[in-house]
């Protein structure tokens, strides 16, 4: 005869059976789940766009990489990896690795992504090709059944610039030919905070006599046009609106 199994006793077992299930299921690694930072080993970090083609290469030569993340980590990436620091800041370090080392830094769980640390310049030499200036001055003759574009420079065109002032320079000579100013109880025309002049540079300037500037300055866009100096800024760069 089988022995009878009360009710109470039925539930004991049953609930039991379902606390040891959703214990195993807690303790087993969920794929896919990143979890906290370093747990995941089977993803890989985001590369920037220059890195990527860094790692394609499969090169010796080692490139400036930007890690983020705290000293501590830092320090114990660059002693997994046997990589150089060569810089640090706040919250992040750049570290220098070739394609191999980028690839195994990138599948490092603890690095979530890594940036290149690419040289960054300053430059005016693009401004005239960016703009279609060089073309607009040099024009087209040869255009096959017309006439041909003649080239341009600005010249028989006012334009007013609204800015701290122009102040008196070799490469401006004889382009600025009014002056006036708006500022409240401020009549001088002057630059003293050197915008206006920086503008007006860019707009009409003639390389050729421009001094004190960088040797990457190729003149104005429109180096024929007429200036009119309209100061509506002070020493400070600031103004009113209503001025």
């Amino acid at each position: 005869m089988t022995p009878r199994i009360s009710s109470t006793a039925r539930a004991m077992v049953v609930a039991a059976a379902l606390a040891a299930f959703v214990s195993a299921a807690a303790a087993e690694p969920q794929r896919g789940d990143a979890g906290p930072r370093g747990q995941n080993r089977e993803r890989r970090a985001h590369l920037s766009a220059d890195l990527a083609k860094h790692q394609a290469r499969h090169t010796g030569t080692r490139e400036r990489v930007i890690v983020r993340g705290t000293a501590r980590e830092l320090d114990l990436l660059a002693s997994r990896h046997r990589l150089t620091i060569v810089k640090r800041m706040r919250g992040a370090a750049v570290m220098l690795a070739n394609s191999a080392e980028l690839s195994a830094l990138s599948s490092d769980g603890a690095v979530d992504s890594l940036s290149g640390d690419a040289p960054v310049n300053s430059t005016t030499i693009v401004a005239d090709a960016s703009t279609g200036a060089d073309q607009a001055r040099s024009g087209n003759m040869h255009l096959v059944g017309l006439l041909g574009i003649p080239g341009v420079n600005g010249q028989g065109i006012g334009i007013a610039i609204l800015d701290s002032g122009i102040a008196p320079h070799a490469a401006l000579a004889q382009r600025v030919v009014a002056n006036v100013s708006f500022i409240s109880g401020d009549s001088q025309v002057n630059d003293e905070y050197g915008h206006g002049t920086h503008v007006a540079g860019i707009i009409a300037g003639n390389p050729a006599s421009a001094t004190g500037v960088t040797p990457e300055y190729a003149g104005g866009i429109a180096p024929g046009a007429n200036l009119v100096n309209v100061r509506v800024l002070g020493a400070d760069g600031s103004g009113y609106t209503s001025d």
